[in-house]
C-alpha cells in the first residue's frame, strides 16, 4: 500500500513536469528547462521502482492466498462423505478447485490493489485539473455520470454472463473427466460416437457463454475511449481559445492534455478490473460453495 502511494503519488505528478517545461521554453529559460527534464527523469525513476516493488510483493500475496484456498479444498473435500461425490460430478468439483483458484487467485494478485491505486489516481488527477483550470475540470467532469450510468448498466449483464462462462466450463470439465476414466466401458458398449456427440453439444454451449463474456466485456473499453475522446476534443478547443485570449499559458494547455488521456485510464483500468471482480466473485461464490459444504459423518 505504501508502494502503491508513492506510484500513484509520481504517476499523478508526471503530466505536469512537460507542462512546465514548455513554459521554460517559451519563457527562454534554459537553466529551468533543464530542471524540468532532470525532474521528469526523477520522477520516472521512482515510479519504475515502485511499481516493480507493488506488483512483485502483490504477486507475493496472490500465489500465498491461492496455496492457502487450493490446501483448504483440497483437506474439505477430502474429508466429506460419500454423499457429497454422489451429488456432484468428479470434474465439476476438478474445475472449482483449479479453474475457479486460478480466476480468484488473479484478482488476489494485482486486482484489488489496482482499482485501489486506480481510484486514487482518479482523485489526485482531478485534483490538479481543477487546481490548473478549473473551468475545464467542469467541462470534463461531465464525462463523469456518463459513465457511471453506463457501468450500473453494463455490470449487472456481466455478471449474468460470467456466470454462465463458469457453469459451462464445469460442465466441459465434467464430461471429460468421464470419458476418460470410463473410457473401457465406453469403448466395450461402443458408445464412442453418442459421446463424442454429447461432448460436441456441451463444448458448443460453453463457446457460446465464452462468447456472449466476450462480446460484454468488448462493449465497456470502447465506450471509455469514445467519451475521453470527445471530453479531450473539447478540452482542447476552448483551452485554445483560453491560451489565444491569454487566461491560461500554452504548457499547461498540455499538461490538461495529458491529464484528461491520465483521467480516463483509472476508469478504463477500473472497468476492466471490475471485470476480473465479477468473475472472482462468481468463482469465490463456487468455491465456498464446496468449502461450506457439511460434513454429513
Amino acid at each position: 500500500i505504501v508502494l502503491l502511494l508513492i506510484n500513484t503519488l509520481a504517476s499523478v505528478v508526471n503530466p505536469l513536469i512537460p507542462g512546465l517545461a514548455i513554459n521554460e521554453i517559451t519563457k527562454h529559460n534554459q537553466t529551468g528547462l533543464f530542471w524540468m527534464c532532470f525532474f521528469f527523469l526523477v520522477n520516472n525513476t521512482i515510479l519504475w521502482l515502485s511499481q516493480f516493488q507493488q506488483v512483485y510483493q502483490m504477486t507475493w500475496v496472490g500465489q500465498h492466498a491461492l496455496y492457502r484456498v487450493a490446501s483448504d479444498m483440497f483437506h474439505h473435500v477430502a474429508s466429506l462423505s460419500l454423499t457429497f461425490f454422489d451429488e456432484n460430478e468428479t470434474g465439476r468439483v476438478m474445475a472449482r478447485m483449479q479453474n475457479d483458484v486460478t480466476v480468484l487467485q488473479q484478482v488476489l494478485s494485482n486486482g484489488m490493489i489496482s482499482i485501489f491505486g486506480s481510484f486514487l489516481s482518479l482523485i489526485g488527477i482531478m485534483v490538479f485539473l481543477f487546481v490548473l483550470q478549473w473551468e475545464l475540470a467542469l467541462l470534463v467532469s461531465i464525462s463523469i455520470p456518463v459513465m457511471a450510468i453506463a457501468l450500473w448498466v453494463w455490470q449487472r449483464a456481466a455478471r449474468r454472463a460470467f456466470l454462465r462462462a463458469r457453469d459451462s466450463i464445469s460442465e466441459v470439465n465434467a464430461t471429460i473427466q468421464e470419458n476418460v476414466s470410463g473410457a473401457r466401458v465406453i469403448q466395450s458398449l461402443t458408445r464412442e460416437r453418442q459421446n463424442s456427440h454429447n461432448f460436441e453439444r456441451v463444448n458448443d454451449k460453453n463457446m457460446q457463454a465464452n462468447v456472449h463474456a466476450g462480446k460484454v466485456t468488448a462493449f465497456i473499453q470502447p465506450l471509455v475511449a469514445v467519451v475521453s475522446a470527445i471530453a479531450l476534443a473539447v478540452a482542447v478547443f476552448v483551452g485554445g481559445l483560453m491560451v489565444r485570449s491569454g487566461a491560461l499559458e500554452l504548457g499547461f494547455l498540455v499538461s490538461y492534455a495529458l491529464y484528461i488521456n491520465r483521467f480516463f485510464d483509472p476508469i478504463r483500468d477500473m472497468t476492466q478490473q471490475y471485470s476480473n471482480m465479477q468473475r472472482a466473485t462468481v468463482a469465490a461464490e463456487r468455491i465456498f460453495e464446496i468449502l461450506d459444504w457439511p460434513q454429513d459423518v
